[in-house]
């Protein structure tokens, strides 16, 4: 992993004792082959080669959880990550070298769904299964977002957490709501690390209908 994202790993769960192999893996990007896109829209700024570590807040966006039966998933940051993922393939990345990380099992269905309709080769994974499983790309779907700051038992495990991020070799991109998020501690500290290396994107309401990510047979 990049020293972006190794940041992460070391403030909160090492102190400070992760160190990268090397200048290459230290500095390494996710280089995008194809050229850049006529989008503005929120997320195709995380496109950025220099964006190498995000947390994507949808607080503005309807991106409430839901449930069935007694599972919880979030339907609108299935479509975030689903539209990501295929600008990332629009753009030259290989879906083999892509890998979407989610703790929830009804979000898994969700993200499989979506995700492989355009893009079947891109690994859909929970956060134990994700284990070995480097990619140079991961996508974080984080799930819970609701009015009580209910981050649920599986976000505060942080070690389990802590294995999703360390997957990603070039670029982590997590999509979350960050006002229920930062109501437990320890990602309370998350975000205070990323809020201080300024790596925190707000989705703006109309980035729900951008069109960035779709092809002609969406439309259909």
């Amino acid at each position: 992993m990049n020293e972006d994202i190794m940041a992460l790993s070391n403030k909160l769960i090492y102190s400070g004792r992760l160190k990268c192999g090397s200048e290459q893996v230290r500095d390494q990007k996710l280089v995008l082959p194809q050229a850049e896109s006529s989008c503005s829209c929120s997320l195709s700024k995380l496109l950025d080669e220099s964006v190498r570590c995000v947390f994507v807040n949808t607080d503005k966006l309807s991106a409430r959880e839901s449930r069935v039966g007694d599972l919880v998933q979030n339907e609108m940051e299935g479509k975030l990550v689903e539209r990501f993922v295929a600008t990332l393939v629009g753009r030259g990345i290989k879906q083999e070298d892509i890998g979407v990380i989610t703790p929830y099992r009804q979000q898994i269905k969700l993200l499989s769904a979506a995700v492989h309709k355009q893009n079947p080769l891109v690994e859909v994974l929970t956060a134990d299964k994700s284990q070995g499983r480097d990619k140079d790309c991961i996508v974080i779907s984080m799930v819970r977002s609701n009015d009580v700051g209910n981050v649920g038992e599986l976000l505060r495990d942080w070690r389990r957490i802590n294995v999703s991020l360390t997957r990603a070799k070039k670029k982590l991109v997590i999509f979350g709501s960050r006002g229920t998020l930062q109501s437990d501690r320890l990602l309370s500290e998350f975000f205070d690390l990323m809020d201080g290396k300024g790596w925190i994107v707000d989705l703006l309401k109309s980035d729900e209908e951008c069109a960035c990510g779709r092809n002609d047979a969406d439309d259909r």
